[in-house]
């Protein structure tokens, strides 16, 4: 193609040949000739076009085109004997005086003069060359290339590389419109485009890899932008739109039709041939690739020009998204997703409607094919797939942004093409939106990540996008929850960072109501923290800095140094949380342990500060394995006291603490030894400046400010640097609590709190509807207008864990209890009460006199009206919720200052006996509510004990509260559900449970309802250990749930779920301290009765909660080397020989103890199970329990053989879910040590030395170990029979000096060393 241009230019060098013409026997010189042909150009340009007008003027023309000019050495005289000759063709036109030589050289200088405009020349020379090409472009002067017969095509190719070369070097623009004219007139000359010209112009249209927008056509870019190949890219978009709709539609069609079928033609041939067709195939594949791709891109390039160029490709595509090659799978799947995602400009030129519409609706069939790809057998494909689903919904993003830009204009739609408008868009947007959310679960990880990418970049490009999605994030971004760890990090980050872009704009805004599209952002990571702590999955740490910079805005730049800001975000955050029951439990979880964590590193830094100095010990004992690191008191040799013994050792127990509440505990690959290690280098740290700077974070004053934050964390980032302490970073970021709340912040939260209320109430939230039905008598179609808002749950939650900021507001706070709305009044009860808890705990502790704890001033008459009047307007709650409400009234009073709440509670009291004065002279029965708060009332003093004043202890010790309780039996008196719940309560309060199993026989008259308000009253303070567990009060109450169970119960499902909550609860450690046997026995036995609930989630519950607490029985029992899980075996064989079924099921004459067997099914399920692995060695400590229980009986009933045919019940159990026992378990029990069993239970059996002299163990097929003795039949001792069944069923060797005889055994004794403390047994 360039032989042309080059001919010409080598010609031009040649030296100058004598003029055979008239007047030009002598050489002139370059300035003459310039001269000369300017005068010639002159003349010609003013003469008329015409033969009749030129013929005085041919000579000039004529001597024009001689060599001698044509082919001159100088750029500018052939550049003005192009522009002598052009005029001459415009004026003789269509008989030009040149020869056909002539001609042809006239042509190779016109098109060098094309080239010439590519190639740096003076700015004079510059203007010319564009100018000559306006005249080329006006006078279609290339079009005598045709006349050049033989060298049409050489000149054509030269031509259109002259056309790039300039476009190339066009930087301004300027050129791209003429040549394009110029090009589009030579080329619809011919009749068919040859495929040179084609297989150029594709080439050049391909080669750059521009980057174009979704919506507008890609050659809607400013001209000349770009590099020189974008450049040559758009002169060849408009020649190529210039022609579409005239000859190069068939030509080009034809051209791709064989390039990117022929080879697959081919392999189908290749498939019936030979194998030598088929490697010759494989070897041409890998140059086929790249010619593939190129021509594909050329297919896009051409459809965004004008769809006409490629209409006749359309129907191989759609077979080609189905073809069996992968690799052309994948190619066409990435074309047609970018072909569907292309928006035709509107209203272009004479392009009709139908032109307009966008392909994906013209050619549905394409997009069925192309989203059948979303679930193709290759990743790969898939991968283009979801590239091609981003792309269209990109473009409908865009086309609903521009249609309410033209709306907002007053435009309409625009030139009223409604086929491109958003409705086209929207369907397919929404087919592609229900794909997505299947494809979210794609088995392949990398495919899941691709679909959180495309979800994000939409959503995060606007708000049209984010609207667009809305439906289907939450159930995309549920993967956060995704078995692969890349997959949930991705999903938080997306959901974060999302929230940042939409949501935070508007909470600066103040316009926080506009959140309810991203609600689900907050809900998914509080859940998710809740799965990854409780599971031990990791990456908590990562949501936590998640949730502080993107969605509290700490990451913000100015907009977040607002207190105001900042307090919106975290009521936005919280709110949004609050709003589910599973998210509400993981904030809680999250919060809980931010307080936590921050209350065992502030005792650890007051604990250090009065030492100055390290207090620990680096310390692993010689026999220790991995993980036994241990943190101990430091020594101070012989002039340390108590005193100082004492702080070191509340020390190291803070940093322990402090270690098991760190993000590293909730990861199972975490190594918690490395923790300890780098706690016990910040120990020896020395650096005073690290310490002040820790306490000023960690126990925020007044004077901290939103705008000092980011600093303070700066430089304790730097200062952990220094130390090379970085590994404590994320422990320390959770134990700030003032990257939260700050205490300038709770007024903005007060001031929310008053908005939200004067507001319209919004919609209900699901969470507290549900609660409050299962706790209030009130009508279900009526709740949404009488439920909490969402920044009432907002401060209650707040106050619960952030108590120290919001202590100075309880005045505020306290104005609320007397405001008409219910739930106003008690979300500000609620915040009292955690405010007094918070206010109660620091009076107690060492740090009670701290000057930090300053209480607000407030009036005690004041808030015990306003406590009153919240408690009197309970009445219409469920007994359970009654009780709640005046518990926390109570411990509101304790934000009283010095001994004022002691004062206030009697206050309290003495309105309670007006109440009870005023009923006996009206001859009314005993006030409920009165009961409820006397009872209240009551606990409290009684748990506090000796550190109540001497009055207070006296005012509820005397015996007219026993003489209250007793109301309920009145003779003649009705029994109302009301009545007998408050007596109950007030009768547990003050420690008489004397008449308890009595009411609890008496209420079986009552619904089923009240029956378990009941059994949740009288669960609590056993759970709580303000009552004694004792045999008989297990006895009635798992008789009482028992009897729920018999009934019908499933009325009553939301008491069933407080029972249940009340069983959850028995997990939650307490204030009051409880004994450690009563507290495992109750979490071994009483919940095994839901075994028989009517509904399934509840035993599913209490197989959970069960296996817990196996498991950390098993673990406290490594730990502190007792036997807690025979412990636990022991009174569940007790319990079960106690329950009202198994006695129904001894009492028959043959059965199969189904029940029983049944509870006792829930029991080892939760043992087998509670530790992977080790499955046989708890089976074991099962059976050896069982076998043991031969040896004893119940010390209750010694006369029953109950306890026997429990631990036979529970042994049956045993042997059959775990199979694997086989003759293992003989040989087990045989090695195993003997063990002792609970002496407030159990007695040794009297009969003994009567036993049959073959006892047998294992089971009920009378198998005998081989190492069973023979006990002696005249041993009249009780020891010496006890320590021979010892012997033979422990089966003890010839070392008998380490194991002691089995025996009865008290509480210190079964549970070691740490049982002898008072609160322990």
């Amino acid at each position: 193609a360039a032989s042309g241009v080059g001919a010409a230019s080598s010609g031009a060098g040649a030296a100058r040949r004598p003029s055979s013409g008239p007047g030009r026997a002598l050489r002139l010189s370059r300035e003459e000739d310039i001269q000369q042909l300017k005068d010639w150009f002159e003349v010609l340009e003013a003469c008329a076009q015409g033969p009749e007008h030129g013929e005085a003027h041919i000579e000039k023309v004529v001597e024009a085109s001689r060599d001698e000019y044509m082919r001159h050495a100088d750029a500018e005289v052939r550049m003005w004997t192009a522009k002598v000759l052009l005029q001459g063709l415009r004026i003789f036109v269509p008989e030009p005086p040149l020869g056909v030589r002539q001609r042809l050289a006239a042509m190779e200088l016109f098109v060098e003069q094309i080239g010439a405009l590519a190639t740096p020349r003076s700015s004079t020379l510059h203007a010319y060359g564009v100018s000559l090409l306006e005249s080329f472009a006006s006078l279609r002067a290339f079009c005598l290339i045709f006349e050049c017969e033989g060298e049409d095509r050489r000149l054509i190719s030269a031509l259109l590389t002259a056309c790039l070369a300039a476009a190339r070097a066009d930087r301004e623009g300027a050129l791209e419109g003429l040549l394009a004219r110029l090009l589009a007139d030579v080329l619809d000359e011919f009749d068919a485009m040859p495929q040179e010209v084609i297989r150029t112009l594709l080439s050049e249209l391909t080669a750059p890899r521009r980057q174009r927008g979704a919506l507008v056509g890609a050659g809607a870019s400013a001209a000349g932008a770009g590099t020189p190949a974008q450049r040559a890219s758009e002169l060849v978009r408009r020649v190529l739109g210039s022609l579409a709709h005239r000859n190069a539609v068939l030509p080009i069609n034809e051209f791709l039709s064989a390039a990117l079928f022929s080879d697959k033609r081919r392999a189908e041939e290749a498939d019936a041939g030979g194998a030598a067709e088929i490697e010759e195939l494989e070897e041409s594949a890998l140059a086929s690739k790249m010619q593939l791709e190129m021509h594909l891109n050329a297919v896009f390039e051409l459809f965004t020009i004008d769809a006409a160029l490629v209409s006749r490709i359309f129907p191989n595509l759609q077979a080609d998204l189905q073809c069996k090659e992968p690799i052309r799978r994948r190619v066409v799947t990435v074309l047609v997703g970018r072909m569907l995602a292309h928006c035709p400009t509107l209203g272009q030129g004479s392009a009709s409607a139908a032109a307009a519409a966008p392909l994906l609706q013209r050619y549905p069939i394409l997009l069925d094919r192309h989203l059948e790809r979303l679930t193709d057998a290759d990743e790969e494909v898939r991968h283009a797939a979801l590239d091609g689903a981003r792309d269209m919904l990109a473009t409908a993003v865009a086309c609903r942004s521009r249609e309410v830009q033209l709306r907002n204009l007053g435009g309409g739609r625009g030139h009223g093409a409604s086929t491109s408008g958003p409705e086209a868009w929207g369907l397919a947007a929404d087919r592609i939106k229900a794909c997505l959310a299947l494809r979210c679960l794609d088995p392949a990880e990398e495919v899941r990540l691709k679909v959180l990418s495309v979800v994000f970049d939409i959503a995060s490009s606007s708000s049209f996008g984010l609207a667009l999605l809305s439906s289907v994030l939450p159930v995309i971004f549920g993967r956060i929850l995704d078995k692969r760890p890349q997959v949930r990090i991705a999903c938080a980050e997306a959901m974060a960072k999302l929230y940042e872009v939409h949501a935070l704009p508007l909470i600066v805004d103040g316009e926080s109501e506009a959140l309810p599209d991203l609600k689900f952002v907050p809900r998914l990571l509080c859940e998710a923290f809740h799965v990854f702590a409780q599971s031990r999955l990791g990456h908590t740490s990562f949501i936590e800095e998640l949730i502080e910079k993107h969605v509290l805005g700490c990451a913000l730049p100015s907009a977040s140094d607002s207190a105001d800001v900042r307090a919106r975000a975290l009521v936005a955050f919280c709110g949004a949380a609050l709003g589910e029951e599973r998210s509400a439990q993981g904030l809680a979880l999250l919060l809980y342990r931010k307080r936590e964590t921050n209350a065992a590193l502030l005792r650890y830094l007051r604990l250090r500060t009065r030492r100055a100095g390290p207090v620990l010990e680096f310390n692993r004992p010689r026999d220790a394995g991995q993980g036994s690191l241990q943190l101990t008191p430091a020594s101070d040799g012989d002039a340390a006291g108590d005193a100082a013994a004492a702080a070191s050792a509340a020390a190291a127990s803070a940093l322990q603490e402090l270690a098991r509440l760190s993000p590293a505990s909730e990861d199972r690959k975490a190594t918690p030894e490395a923790l300890l290690v780098h706690l016990r280098t910040l120990d020896a740290v020395r650096d005073k400046a690290l310490w002040s700077h820790l306490e000023r974070l960690i126990s925020p004053t007044e004077e901290l400010r939103t705008d000092e934050m980011p600093v303070l964390l700066a430089e304790l980032a730097r200062l952990l640097r220094a130390q090379r302490l970085t590994e404590l970073g994320f422990v320390l970021r959770r134990a700030l609590l003032s990257t939260w709340l700050l205490p300038e912040h709770v007024p903005a939260v007060i001031e929310a709190w008053d908005a939200d209320d004067t507001s319209a109430p919004g919609a209900a939230n699901a969470m507290s509807s549900s609660k409050r039905r299962r706790s209030r008598k009130v009508d279900p179609a009526s709740e949404a207008q009488a439920e909490p808002s969402a920044t009432q749950l907002v401060v209650r939650s707040l106050s619960k864990y952030f108590p120290g900021p919001f202590l100075q507001h309880a005045f505020a706070i306290s104005q609320r209890l007397t405001r008409a709305e219910p739930d106003a009044a008690r979300s500000a009860l609620s915040a009292l009460s955690a405010l007094g808890k918070h206010a109660a705990a620091s009076r107690t502790s060492e740090e009670g006199n701290d000057v930090s704890l300053q209480l607000p001033e407030l009036g005690a008459d004041g808030l015990v009206a306003g406590l009153v009047q919240v408690v009197q307007g309970a009445f219409s709650e469920f007994p359970l919720a009654r009780g709640s409400i005046c518990r926390k009234a109570v411990r509101a009073l304790s934000v009283l200052p010095n001994t004022e709440p002691w004062a206030a509670l009697d206050q309290m009291l003495d309105w309670v006996e007006e109440q009870c004065s005023e009923a006996e002279e009206r001859a009314k029965g005993p006030p409920v509510m009165a009961m409820h708060l006397a009872a209240a009332c009551l606990e409290r003093i009684f748990e506090f004990g000796d550190a109540c004043p001497e009055g207070t202890l006296q005012h509820g010790r005397e015996e007219k509260w026993v003489r209250l309780a007793g109301a309920v039996e009145q003779p003649g008196a009705p029994l109302l559900s009301d009545i007998l719940c408050a007596s109950v309560e007030l009768y547990l309060a003050v420690r008489s449970t004397d008449r308890i199993a009595e009411l609890l026989i008496k209420s079986n008259e009552l619904p089923v309802e009240s029956q378990l308000q009941l059994s949740s009253i009288v669960l609590r303070p056993l759970r709580r250990g303000t009552v004694r567990v004792t045999t008989e009060l297990l006895d009635e109450l798992s008789a009482h749930i028992c009897g729920i169970f018999a009934a019908d119960s499933s009325t009553a499902v939301g008491d069933m779920d407080q029972l249940l909550v009340g069983f959850v609860k028995l997990h939650k450690p307490v204030a009051v301290h409880v004994r450690l046997a009563d507290r495992l026995r109750l979490c071994a036995t009483l919940p095994t009765v839901f075994a028989l609930a009517p509904l399934k989630k509840y035993r599913e519950t209490v197989q959970r909660m069960l296996q817990t607490s196996m498991l950390r029985a098993l673990r406290q029992s490594a730990a502190c080397k007792e036997p807690y899980l025979d412990f636990a075996v022991a009174c569940f064989i007790h319990f079960l020989s106690r329950l009202e079924p198994f006695k129904t099921e001894c009492s028959a004459a043959l059965t199969k103890y189904p029940l029983s067997s049944k509870v006792s099914e829930v029991f080892v399920e939760a043992l087998l199970r509670c530790e992977p692995g080790r499955n046989l060695e708890l089976a074991v400590v099962a059976l050896r329990v069982c076998d043991r229980a031969r040896f004893f009986q119940d010390k209750e009933l010694p006369a029953s053989d109950a306890v026997q045919k429990a631990a036979s019940v529970l042994r049956h159990v045993v042997e059959k879910n775990c199979p694997e026992l086989g003759k293992q378990g003989t040989a087990l029990l045989q090695t195993a040590e003997r063990g002792s069993m609970p002496s407030e239970l159990y007695a040794i059996r009297q009969d003994i030395g009567q036993q049959p002299q073959a006892l047998t163990m294992g089971g009920e097929g009378g198998r005998a170990p081989a190492a069973m003795g023979v006990i002696a039949d005249k041993v009249s001792n009780v020891a010496r029979p006890m320590a021979a069944a010892a012997r033979a069923a422990g089966g003890m060797g010839s070392s008998s000096a380490t194991k002691r005889p089995l025996a009865v055994a008290g509480p210190a004794e079964v549970l070691g060393e740490s049982a002898k403390r008072p609160h322990c047994a």
